[in-house]
C-alpha cells in the first residue's frame, strides 16, 4: 500500500467537520414541547433538571457570554443537597438538626433553580433574539422554553424556505 507521500505510517490528512459549527439556535434539537412534559409527568419533574442542565451545557457552547461552571455546579450540588436531606428526614424522623438542615437545602436548591431557569432565559433570549416571557417562564419552566426554542427554530427554517 502505497500513499502520496510515501509513507504508510503517516497519519492520513481528512477534514472533519465539526457539528458545533451551527450558527446560535440551530445548535438546540427540535424537540416537542408535549413530549418534555410527558416525560417530565413521568419522570416526576426530574426531566425539568436534565433538560435545563443539558440544555445550559448546548448553549454555553456557542453564546459568548457562557453561564458560568459556578452557577452549573451550584444547581447540582443544590439538588444533591436537598434531595439527600428529604430522604434523611424520612429515615430519622423528629431530628430537629435534620428538619432544619431539610428546610435549609431545600431554599439553597430553591434559588439555585431560579439562578439556573433565569440565567438560561436571558441567554436564551440572546440568542434568539427576541424577548422570552419571565412569568411563563417561571411557570411553564422547561415546556415553556423548549417550546420557545421550536418557534425560533421554525422560524429560521421557514425564513430560509422563503429566502
Amino acid at each position: 500500500m502505497k500513499t502520496e507521500s510515501g509513507n504508510v505510517y503517516e497519519t492520513p490528512a481528512s477534514q472533519v467537520l465539526n457539528e458545533n459549527d451551527a450558527n446560535g439556535i440551530d445548535n438546540f434539537n427540535r424537540f416537542t414541547a408535549w413530549g418534555v412534559l410527558g416525560i417530565t409527568v413521568v419522570t416526576f419533574g426530574l426531566y425539568t433538571l436534565y433538560w435545563l442542565y443539558s440544555r445550559a451545557n448546548t448553549l454555553n457552547t456557542f453564546h459568548n457570554t457562557k453561564i458560568s461552571s459556578t452557577t452549573i455546579n451550584v444547581f447540582l450540588a443544590s439538588i444533591a443537597l436537598s434531595t439527600s436531606a428529604s430522604i434523611a428526614v424520612e429515615f430519622y424522623p423528629g431530628n430537629d438538626f435534620l428538619d432544619i438542615a431539610n428546610i435549609s437545602f431545600s431554599l439553597v436548591y430553591f434559588v439555585s433553580y431560579l439562578v439556573m431557569l433565569f440565567t438560561f432565559k436571558n441567554r436564551l433570549s440572546e440568542a434568539a433574539g427576541k424577548p422570552i416571557n419571565p412569568v411563563l417562564t417561571f411557570f411553564g419552566t422547561a415546556i415553556y422554553l423548549q417550546y420557545k426554542i421550536n418557534q425560533t427554530i421554525d422560524e429560521k427554517s421557514s425564513s430560509i424556505n422563503q429566502g
